[in-house]
């Protein structure tokens, strides 16, 4: 079965009233466990279903996720010209933040062996950085969360999450580690701001935003003025917007209203969209 056949599947196995296990969609499909990660991953960040501990359910907030046939297609062809751009905001001998998203893992993975600093809680972009010697890279110590493919410490909190206080003799990296620049991904970009759909994600990328002084939000033009479950942060807290050559001039309008400067990445019109 291929890859759009297999997700198209999953999405048609979600049932609205309970959780869809890892395990049921694995034995039904006849896959690995891996492989259903993978494609629960990438039908999360594309918006079609909420995945959860276990499992998924269907995202209330996009109706596509009930009919598989009407699922939008992700382009891939976009996030990698979006994560090339971004590319040209890295000084010599920076101090970056590289969040989670499928974005910013391929921003991690085309941006070279360069000296720089890396603080990261995303598992895919400390793979794609593992075989760059000169990238120094700083994990957020934590738990590893193998479905939202972060690490995250029990520890830490900012007043919003309920999580005991630190130790006050034992800093968290994230908050003593001062970076140049920030590089986010998200589930939607609204008015209102950048938002996700899993709490973990959000309660990370909401430690990491505080510690930048400049935030660049990479999100394909599909993502922008949609709906969202959860917010990370408003639009007053990110400086540079980078998205595809598809986006709306009314998108740029109401962005640049709220002083975002927004670059919109040239996507190669030989190479289609496709759901992989």
């Amino acid at each position: 079965m291929y890859a759009i056949d297999r997700r198209r599947a999953i999405a048609a196995l979600l049932r609205p009233s309970r959780i869809t296990t890892v395990e049921e969609l694995a034995n039904h499909l006849a896959v690995s466990r891996t492989t259903i990660h993978r494609d629960l991953m990438e039908l999360h960040n594309a918006g079609h279903l909420m995945r959860v501990k276990g499992g998924a359910v269907p995202c209330r907030l996009a109706p596509a996720a009930a009919d598989p046939e009407r699922l939008p297609p992700i382009n891939l062809t976009a996030r990698r010209a979006i994560a090339q751009a971004a590319l040209g905001f890295i000084e010599p001998h920076d101090r970056l933040i590289l969040a989670g998203g499928a974005t910013v893992a391929l921003m991690a993975e085309q941006m070279g062996d360069r000296p720089c600093q890396v603080l990261t809680a995303s598992i895919p972009v400390l793979l794609n950085l593992f075989d760059k010697p000169q990238v120094r890279v700083r994990l957020v110590g934590g738990e590893v969360f193998r479905e939202q493919q972060v690490v995250l410490t029990p520890y830490e909190t900012d007043g919003r999450t309920g999580l005991p206080p630190l130790a006050a003799d034992a800093p968290p990296i994230s908050t003593r580690f001062g970076a140049r620049t920030l590089f986010l991904g998200c589930q939607a970009l609204s008015r209102k701001g950048v938002m996700q759909t899993d709490p973990l994600r959000v309660q990370s990328d909401r430690r990491l935003v505080a510690q930048a002084e400049t935030v660049i939000l990479l999100a394909e033009s599909a993502k922008i003025d949609r709906s969202g479950v959860l917010a990370v942060c408003p639009l007053r807290d990110i400086d540079v917007v980078i998205t595809d050559d598809q986006v709306s001039d009314q998108a740029v309008a109401w962005l640049s209203a709220e002083n975002i400067h927004v670059i919109r990445a040239r996507v190669p019109s030989e190479t289609p969209y496709a759901l992989c």
